[in-house]
């Protein structure tokens, strides 16, 4: 019959039902607690998730598209050769009419005028708005000077949209006077009628810093510049529309696109919760609930094409490089632009985002995190707990956890893919947090069982072990009535001695607890030997024969051979444990003079369990009754003892032995059994 396996034989890959169940039992509760986690969204984590959205948006370059924007640039040439900025209102005037001349589709200005021109324009540059070797001397101030009325005569001559700031927060609103250009809406409400009345929770502008009325008048329509980053300071949306004084304004990429495309009104879808979609003629564009639109980027600085405005002064641009696109006038120089934080650059210049928003717009090429998409990463964050539950349950770590990490990028590949070929942000975020704490919590509880089954089976063993040595040492012992007690007090005289020697200079290296623990239990084994003797030898009351004690010498040699076939059965002929049973029962009737059996040898050629087995088995069977003699006392057998030092005992072990024979007597008369 085969062997019962016992718990330390799990590790072999048998691991048993409850374990498994107390393992699963691990993964399932992280695995709930990932769940709630994605449901609650802790703020903390949304830095994490526009990391992940930032590497996405990094890992794809999109090629340019014909309807891409073109920035006009007020850049460092412009300024070397038209003096500082800001340039006169003529000097802009000449430059908006020299882009009207070549037949744009619309242009945006990120511009704002707030002012009157403090400086009037000369007389001969107000006869020859453009004239370019002129410069302005101090006049004084006047209502509208020259300037101000070329420059509003530029803005009604081309599709020209004037830029505007709105302010936000608990500040009171100012007495300027503006022309704001409302955006002509239509609503498309889904949900059910109740909810159709409620207002989508935009963004509500309190003030707003404009152009002045007669520039803001003049331009064919006007849009807001406002975009704020997000709370790592990188900016990824923008919003589309903002309410003001009940009205719904368009920013200047929305406003522009619109121009450009002749739309005579923007669609505006919502449901219950806000704004869905703004569709300016060219399909709606996702936004979030108050009307931001993810920015699809397309690259980093310079990824537009650009025009210096000192070009178009000079009349050194191709007409056809121009007509019919949708422009930006914007400054990049240094000093004057004003740089933003983007996921592909650290500086951008704020023109080039507007020209990203109008490249979505114009292109389609939008970029959205679905109303499905925090339900979506729920289900797939309890998928993947689960999954790895089970692989980690029913397998073994060393092929499941490579399977976790297989699956972990399998997951941040699936949404990679869906983020770039259908432009939806799927964080991978709660997936991969599931999958790696549900991993690493399903194998910390695998490595508690299986550290359970090793001392499980380790106390097993012990438990095998002493019940083996009592069983061995009982047969020793149990063919004489009489001596039933003389293996718990040979184990209690082996540990006293044993704890005395251990203090001792000579002894403390080779005497540890668990050294003592062992030889203790193995000392009533020293008689095993004598199992084979017949009863009428072992058991007579008179004097033995020459032949009878030749007899009863040899239960040294038969011991030991009961120990060697013991342990060639258990397979364990090399133990320690064995080989300290096998010295004891070979050698503790040897002397140290030499003059004992059975191969008389001599001083610390007799190994230590023998020599101390040998000082206990005299006391024990001197202070014992036996078969042909009464006990002799406690002083006598100290005194036979101590004659014995250097010749039949170790001297070092009798000087020990006198030290605790005292504690020794004391256990005798009060009756205790060791």
């Amino acid at each position: 019959m085969a062997p019962t396996p016992g718990p330390a034989s799990r590790l072999g890959g048998s691991f048993s039902v409850r374990p498994r169940l107390r393992v699963a039992a691990w993964g399932l509760g992280v695995t709930a607690a990932v769940t709630g986690a994605a449901l609650l969204r802790p703020p903390f984590l949304h830095l994490v998730d526009y990391k992940i959205y930032d590497t996405h948006l990094a890992a794809g370059v999109r090629p340019t598209h014909p309807a891409e924007p073109v920035i006009v640039n007020i850049d460092e040439a412009s300024l070397e050769r038209y003096g500082q900025w800001p340039w006169s209102r003529a000097r802009v005037a000449e430059l908006l009419t020299r882009l009207a001349r070549l037949e744009p589709a619309a242009v945006g200005l990120d511009l704002l005028f707030p002012e009157a021109e403090r400086v009037a324009a000369p007389a001969d540059l107000e006869a020859a708005p453009f004239g370019q070797d002129t410069v302005p001397p101090p006049a004084a101030l006047r209502p509208l000077g020259a300037g101000d009325r070329a420059l509003a005569a530029a803005l009604r001559s081309g599709p020209f949209v004037i830029g505007q700031q709105f302010e936000f927060g608990d500040r009171q609103p100012s007495s300027r006077a503006c022309v704001l250009h409302p955006l002509p809406t239509v609503w498309a409400l889904h949900g059910p009628p109740a909810d159709v009345g409620s207002e989508p929770p935009l963004h509500t502008a309190t003030d707003v810093v404009c152009s002045i009325p007669a520039l803001a008048g003049a331009a064919a329509a006007s849009g807001f510049l406002n975009a704020a980053p997000d709370e790592d300071g990188v900016l990824r949306a923008v919003p589309l529309v903002v309410r003001y004084h009940g009205l719904l304004y368009p920013g200047l990429p929305l406003a522009t696109v619109l121009r450009a495309t002749g739309a005579s009104q923007v669609v505006l879808q919502a449901d219950p919760k806000g704004l869905t979609g703004v569709d300016a003629g060219n399909g709606p564009a996702p936004v979030g609930d108050r009307g931001e639109l993810l920015l699809h980027y397309r690259g980093g600085s310079r990824t537009f094409p650009r025009i210096s405005a000192r070009d178009v002064l000079e009349e050194r641009v191709d007409p056809e490089v121009v007509r019919g696109r949708t422009l930006l006038l914007g400054a990049t120089a240094f000093g004057l632009d004003e740089t933003v934080a983007t996921p592909l650059d650290g500086v951008l210049p704020g023109v080039e985002v507007l020209a990203t928003v109008i490249d979505n717009l114009m292109t389609g090429e939008y970029l959205q995190r679905p109303a499905y998409g925090r339900g979506a990463e729920l289900l797939i964050a309890a998928a993947a707990g689960l999954l790895a539950t089970l692989l980690l349950t029913l397998g073994r770590p060393v092929w499941g956890v490579p399977l976790l990490g297989g699956l972990g990028v399998a997951v941040w590949q699936g949404c990679a893919w869906v983020f770039h070929h259908h432009g939806l942000f799927l964080s991978p975020l709660f997936p991969l947090v599931a999958l790696g704490l549900v991993g690493g919590a399903m194998v910390f509880a695998r490595y508690l069982e299986e550290s359970r089954a090793v001392t499980d089976g380790a106390h097993h063993l012990v438990a095998t072990r002493n019940l083996m040595m009592e069983s061995l040492a009982s047969l020793s012992g149990g063919r004489d009535r009489r001596t039933g007690g003389h293996s718990r007090r040979t184990q209690r005289h082996v540990r006293s001695l044993c704890e005395a020697l251990a203090r001792t200079p000579t002894f403390r290296g080779q005497l540890d607890a668990e050294h003592i623990d062992a030889l203790a239990r193995l000392a009533p084994l020293h008689d095993i030997g004598k199992a084979g003797i017949p009863d009428g030898v072992l058991m007579k009351s008179g004097k033995l024969s020459p032949a009878e004690f030749s007899m009863i010498k040899k239960h040294t040699c038969c011991g030991e051979e009961v120990i060697d076939r013991a342990g060639a059965r258990a397979g364990v002929e090399h133990h320690d444990l064995l080989q300290m049973a096998r010295e004891i029962v070979a050698h503790h009737h040897e002397r140290w003079d030499g003059q004992g059996y059975p191969a008389g040898t001599r001083g610390e050629q007799i190994p230590l369990a023998g020599r101390i087995v040998a000082v206990i088995d005299v006391y024990e069977a001197l202070t014992s009754s036996r078969p042909y003699r009464s006990a002799r006392s406690h002083q006598e057998a100290v005194r036979i003892i101590r004659e014995g030092r250097g010749t039949q005992f170790d001297p070092h072990l009798v000087d020990v032995f006198l030290a605790v024979e005292a504690e020794w007597q004391a256990w005798g008369e009060a009756g205790a059994e060791a």
